[in-house]
């Protein structure tokens, strides 16, 4: 919990979005992540920030991954985060020839395993998330997910959230009710339902209703991405 909130507090002064990303790559490579892709599909087409090599990106776009990319159809089609990069891709038989020299390319470049967050759904309005590589083995990557993942994955939609305030021109505030940003603030400290009830002398139920409809005000897939988005809102001080 320290190191995601020494960079929570890192986030909240950054002032401007190439110093969020600039913050974000040096947290991520401390877990030995350094090929980050910060990918949202759209209408119009990719947008993509990312630290892969300029060539890579500029084959990318060249090539049309975009509209191949598994990523976007597969991972950006749960909320769950999905294992992928090349240390993986033979646990996808559906994989297309293509798609495999997508992923094979990647890995020449340094992302050879790699994790999903997933901040926008596949659907009309396209989708989007995080692929947060490594060069890592299949087995020393496993090992660093099970003891790092979900700050891993907190602190990548809380980056999301940030370039998102500093880069687009935000909705007014819809407001939460004291219990639901109650409940979200323990959840931010990694209580789950059960033990956020017992704290408050809730039934588990409620606590769940409260998370959902706080869910559903600020447009999250997530409870993990309720929280992040009420904190860069500062709806709630973790």
């Amino acid at each position: 919990m320290k190191r995601l909130e020494s960079f929570l507090n890192t986030m909240v002064a950054a002032e401007d979005a190439d110093a969020v990303w600039r913050e974000t790559i040096s947290f991520f490579e401390k877990f030995g992540f350094d090929r980050l892709i910060h990918a949202d599909l759209t209408r119009d087409g990719v947008k993509l920030r990312s630290t892969m090599p300029q060539t890579w990106q500029d084959r990318y776009q060249e090539q049309g991954y975009g509209a191949i990319d598994p990523f976007f159809v597969y991972c950006c089609a749960t909320t769950q985060s999905v294992p992928i990069g090349r240390a993986h891709h033979a646990d996808y038989a559906y994989l297309q020839p293509r798609q495999v020299r997508m992923i094979e390319e990647a890995a020449q470049v340094g992302l050879n395993a790699a994790f999903s967050v997933t901040f926008k759904l596949y659907g009309r309005d396209g989708a989007g998330g995080w692929n947060i590589g490594s060069g890592y083995d299949r087995a020393s990557f496993a090992k660093v997910i099970r003891e790092h993942g979900n700050t891993l994955r907190m602190s990548a939609l809380y980056a999301h959230e940030r370039l998102r305030h500093l880069t687009v021109n935000q909705a007014s505030v819809v407001p939460l009710s004291a219990q639901q940003r109650e409940c979200l603030l323990w959840a931010a400290r990694g209580l789950r339902s059960q033990q956020i009830a017992d704290r408050l002398n809730l039934k588990t139920v409620s606590v769940e209703l409260y998370l959902r409809n706080a869910r559903k005000k600020l447009g999250a897939q997530t409870r993990e991405h309720a929280v992040a988005i009420a904190i860069q809102r500062g709806q709630i001080v973790p």
